[in-house]
């Protein structure tokens, strides 16, 4: 990254607001950390360079009210996975939690950086001129997000969120990505790979830190090219086999 930016805009923008994200330094994460961070020498303001990008209309809570709904999904809140998986009839898996945790943490446990959002409702029509704000220094919190600019609404007042990045076991969100967990990792992949009936996707159960757009992607190239296509493979053998 100092080879790009050089060390001034490296120190202004990279170094602490990485120590404030990942409470690591940075020489001790991946490369990939800071990659995220696009560098731009034009007037493109969007943080990703796809052609087209927006939000689902309603937001995403109401893309999973809709799935929630069917009929074969049962919902438990507040359930440990550890405490109800015996009790639990099942063919295939699919296991979204830490990977670490899965196995009991067998060779120790994996690193996952959490957020407290703080949320704050303001009698103004905005506080900001953007969606999204990034804080590399003066604030403890990361990052201010007024949500009216994203769903483009207008009303007299406002609510906005700020990040506070912590450590919090109870609700992981980020895998820190550095060599030392990345080979943990593999350890628990291996497991993984021969855990049969059991399928793991998402950042937590992969250990890969994945947009929203990536982890939707991830999640029906996991269903479509593993587990519909093995339970086609299956019923097929099992046809042959009763014929």
């Amino acid at each position: 990254m100092i080879s790009q930016v050089g060390w001034e805009l490296y120190e202004a923008f990279y170094r602490k607001y990485t120590l404030k994200q990942w409470g690591v330094d940075p020489k001790d994460l991946d490369a990939s950390v800071p990659q995220r961070l696009p560098i731009r020498m034009n007037s493109d303001t969007r943080y990703f360079d796809d052609r087209w990008q927006g939000i689902p209309v309603g937001g995403f809570t109401k893309v999973f009210n809709r799935m929630l709904k069917h009929k074969n999904i049962h919902l438990s809140l507040k359930t440990d996975f550890a405490e109800v998986i015996r009790n639990v009839s099942f063919r295939k898996l699919l296991f979204t939690g830490p990977i670490d945790s899965f196995f009991k943490y067998v060779f120790g446990r994996l690193p996952y950086r959490s957020i407290e959002f703080k949320f704050e409702t303001l009698p103004k029509e905005h506080i900001q001129h953007i969606g999204v704000i990034n804080y590399p220094n003066e604030h403890e919190y990361t990052r201010c997000v007024e949500y009216k600019w994203l769903y483009q609404q207008r009303h007299q007042m406002t609510t906005v969120s700020r990040d506070y990045p912590c450590w919090n076991d109870e609700e992981p969100y980020y895998p820190v990505p550095s060599r030392n967990n990345h080979e943990i990792y593999m350890k628990y992949k291996a497991l993984a790979d021969h855990t049969r009936g059991a399928y793991f996707c998402g950042r937590l159960a992969t250990y890969r830190y994945y947009n929203m757009d990536q982890c939707i992607a991830q999640a029906l190239a996991v269903f479509e090219n593993r587990i519909a296509l093995e339970t086609h493979t299956n019923l097929l053998f099992e046809a042959e086999t009763q014929s």
